[in-house]
């Protein structure tokens, strides 16, 4: 598995990712890219799955809903994942979003190292049980 992030560097353009992207894939590894909502459109002819994480609040899953729709993503290809407490649960993202949830993460506090902290729940957990499953899958 890789995991392609710009760190501090200003994330690429749609040119520079569609060129990166193409290049990985040839690789038979599992590719995972945090995109900005403006990359997701360039990377869609690249990805085999893509995660849309949207805060438990009701503005957020309506933002969420405007931004899958305008990706124009293939049928199956998307999933949800939750991310925090709020009013919005799993049934009210597939009702609005119509795509899975694959899971629900809470917000680590800042005292906490979240990729250490495996054990309370947070998106750290959550990424484990999707690669996990990711595996079983092959």
């Amino acid at each position: 598995m890789h995991l392609l992030v710009a760190r501090e560097e200003p994330a690429p353009s749609g040119v520079q990712l569609d060129h990166v992207l193409a290049a990985l894939d040839t690789l038979t590894a599992q590719v995972v890219v945090d995109l900005a909502p403006d990359l997701v459109g360039t990377a869609v002819p690249h990805l085999d799955r893509l995660f849309v994480v949207v805060p438990a609040s009701d503005h957020a899953l309506r933002a969420a809903s405007r931004r899958v729709a305008a990706w124009h993503l293939p049928t199956g290809t998307d999933e949800a994942v939750l991310r925090g407490r709020g009013p919005v649960g799993p049934a009210d993202v597939r009702e609005v979003l119509h795509v899975p949830v694959a899971g629900r993460f809470k917000d680590s506090s800042r005292a906490l190292v979240p990729l250490l902290d495996v054990r309370r729940g947070g998106a750290d957990a959550l990424s484990r049980r999707i690669v996990e499953a990711w595996e079983q899958e092959r």
